[in-house]
């Protein structure tokens, strides 16, 4: 046979079934077809490595197209239902029938056990795949399938995507209160005790303490439900600034835990399950520590003895196991709490060991003891020298320290020229975590590298802990500037320490990063603010809303207009545009104390409604409006903006990322920037880490 391949190119056959009329009946299948093998598509790439991005980029693995098919491009959905429509007019052009189906039941649907599949390994689901999960199927299908929709809230919950949780528990539980004849079922006290964790976790708590009330008459939360009650008294009392009004809430959570803990006691000398034991022993650690913070010192004491006794018990029960870090810190706690140092030393070192590394749970372990030793008179220095956390480095920057990291450090190092690649390789390994900051994209630095260096680069990354900035950088676009991405990398260095309670080594100044003092920054600080409730209201309502409601909103903005670059409003919609960091935030915390202080049921509104305020900075593109002759501002970053709004909760500040890294950048003093979880933006904009935003 001659070898074709030399004399002609190949080309493909004319389609034979192109003229073959589907029947009308199967136009649904069609597009179904076509949603399946996105969805295929989508499962394909994810295990590949490719994850949601704005602009597809073939080095970083990020495409556009990661989203449920409904959001697809319709250019995009054709190329799927080309697909579709090719398969079924070749099954009917090959002689085959296809009848219209006998209405299935959901058990049976197959859509049911796709989800059921991925739900059955939860545990290796990233957060895209997750959010995708949940996006890919309407509120219809979660809504007559709550069973699925509460293991997907607990993943996420255990992962840690507090405002993922939020989203899911409260949209499903509306949903249901909303529809006519839909009774109780029995996820809705787990939803709901998840919507007001996530609340807890993400530092709403006013609205948290609302939401649990609704909890009172649902069933199988009960343990659950006095710890959290407990959690949410103490945290009150921890922002408390009065001395007596934080005993108040010290006691009011020692009451509750110990409540729930003498129940949990009786449950486990019953039927000596180790699940019971450790809930038992959580529950009396809180007594004992809250009544020691509420100077109840004796019945700490005696508390701290059961549980330590409970300790004992639980281990035993639970022989051949390897050590619970969190038994051992229970016991550290307990043994702090009587004044046995040593023991309680030894107990922390274990609990510590246990943990090996992981940073974030050994600081909260570490800032419960000291919170302990200052409340009951212990030496702070002897429990500082029970928790052994590494130092914090800085390096790459200009200002830098001479000395080198210490070997186990957490480094930041910022890569902005490709003679620090054989630096940055050397300290990787050294590393606790390696965190790599840039002044520009990758795939644009990667461009001036040899392959020798492209391959050390490769190294440093397959290393990394985090490459910071990446989709900040995106989001400013050709904006940019070095002082931009220093000063955000500075501020990136700052977050990670205040969250270890670490002193950085080597940080540079924010003049070192080109925040000179007097002269305007090349960015700038937007504020988006939207009022819940508005939609609903009736035409006397809006009267009234138009003038008092947002003649609150007026009083607050001209006291900063000194601030403002621009300022527009649509309806309940404000954004603002500052030209200083400092004036937005203040601004934001003052636009929420005027409003929420304000009780507008009296004057006939609904119960919910309140200001939703979204905070962002980075570099703008700033322009005279030809249509308007006012100042404005454009950009991708505005956008973003405008997309955090949405998921903050009622009557809070939200703040991205960059927001909450350039004020610390900057030493904005006076504010706390609280992580809220990492959650995705609606419209596909991508996913992002979100801060909420309070007074110290």
């Amino acid at each position: 046979m001659a070898d074709q391949s030399s004399t002609s190119p190949w080309a493909p056959a004319p389609d034979r079934n192109a003229s073959v009329k589907l029947p009308p009946f199967l136009a649904g299948l069609t597009e179904r077809l076509a949603g399946e093998v996105h969805e295929r598509w989508a499962r394909q790439r994810m295990a590949e490595g490719w994850r949601y991005g704005p602009v597809r980029d073939e080095k970083l693995k990020t495409t556009p197209n990661l989203v449920a098919y409904d959001n697809l491009p319709e250019a995009e959905k054709d190329v799927d239902r080309g697909t579709a429509l090719t398969t079924l007019r070749t099954i009917l052009g090959e002689g085959y029938t296809i009848v219209p189906a006998v209405p299935a039941s959901d058990a049976a649907s197959g859509e049911i056990q796709a989800v059921e599949m991925l739900l059955r390994d939860a545990g290796t689901l990233t957060f895209e795949a997750a959010d995708a999960l949940r996006r890919s199927k309407p509120a219809e299908f979660w809504a007559a399938h709550p069973a699925l929709l509460l293991r997907l809230a607990r993943h996420a919950s255990d992962a840690g995507w507090p405002l993922m949780v939020f989203d899911m528990a409260s949209q499903a539980l509306a949903r249901r209160e909303s529809s006519a004849g839909s009774g109780p079922c029995p996820e809705d006290g787990p939803l709901r005790y998840l919507e007001v964790l996530s609340l807890v976790e993400v530092g709403a708590l006013e609205r948290a303490a609302q939401e649990l009330a609704k909890l009172e008459n649902l069933g199988g939360v009960t343990g659950d439900l006095q710890g959290l009650r407990g959690r949410i008294a103490k945290m009150q009392g921890l922002r408390a600034t009065q001395p007596d009004e934080a005993r108040v809430c010290f006691e009011r959570s020692k009451t509750t835990y110990e409540k729930a803990y003498r129940a949990a006691r009786e449950n486990f000398s019953s039927c000596g399950k180790p699940e019971d034991a450790e809930t038992a022993y959580y529950l009396g650690i809180n007594a004992a520590t809250l009544g020691a913070w509420a100077g109840r010192t004796e019945e700490s004491k005696i508390l701290a003895r059961e549980v330590l006794d409970l300790c004992d018990r639980a281990e035993s029960s639970r022989a051949g196991s390897s050590a619970d870090p969190w038994l051992e810190a229970t016991r550290g706690e307990a043994h702090l709490l009587l004044h046995d140092g040593k023991s309680a030393g030894a107990a922390y070192s274990a609990a510590a060991h246990g943990l090996k590394g992981q940073w974030r749970p050994l600081q909260s372990m570490r800032r419960q003891a000291l919170e302990t030793a200052r409340r009951t008179g212990f030496p702070e220095a002897k429990v500082e020298s029970w928790f052994r956390l590494p130092g914090l480095h800085v390096a790459g920057l200009d200002g830098e320290g001479d000395a080198p990291p210490a070997d186990g450090s957490i480094v930041f190092f910022y890569l902005n020229d490709a003679r620090q690649l054989e630096r940055a390789a050397h300290l990787v390994p050294r590393a606790a975590e390696f965190h790599l900051g840039t002044e520009e994209p990758l795939d644009k630095f990667r461009e001036r590298l040899s392959a020798a260096q492209g391959e050390l680069l490769d190294k440093i990354l397959a290393g990394a802990a985090r490459v910071l900035g990446q989709n900040e950088i995106r989001a400013a676009g050709q904006e940019t500037t070095p002082v931009f991405t220093k000063l955000f990398f500075r501020g990136l260095a700052l977050l990670r320490a205040g969250e270890l309670d670490l002193v950085p080594h080597g940080l540079p100044s924010p003049a070192q990063c080109g925040a000179v003092p007097g002269q305007s920054l090349p960015f700038r600080a937007l504020l988006c603010a939207d009022a819940k409730g508005y939609s609903r209201l009736e035409a006397e309502r809006l009267r009234i809303f138009c003038r008092d409601f947002l003649g609150c909103v007026a009083g607050v903005v001209d006291s900063f207009r000194e601030h403002t670059l621009t300022v527009k409003t649509a309806g309940d919609g404000l954004f603002m545009a500052f030209r200083d960091v400092p004036g937005a935030i203040r601004f934001g915390l003052e636009l929420r104390d005027a409003t929420a202080g304000i009780d507008w049921t009296r004057r006939g509104f609904p119960e919910d409604l309140g200001l939703r305020i979204s905070l962002d900075a980075g570099p703008v593109m700033e322009f005279k409006d030809p249509v308007t002759g006012r100042d404005d501002v454009a950009g991708r970053l505005v956008n973003r903006a405008a997309r955090i709004e949405p998921v903050t909760p009622v009557n809070h500040v939200y703040a991205s990322r960059t927001m909450a890294a350039l004020a610390l950048a900057l030493d904005v003093p006076g504010v706390r920037f609280e992580y809220a979880g990492e959650t995705a933006l609606p419209k596909g904009f991508g996913t992002f880490p979100l801060y909420h935003v309070t007074r110290k």
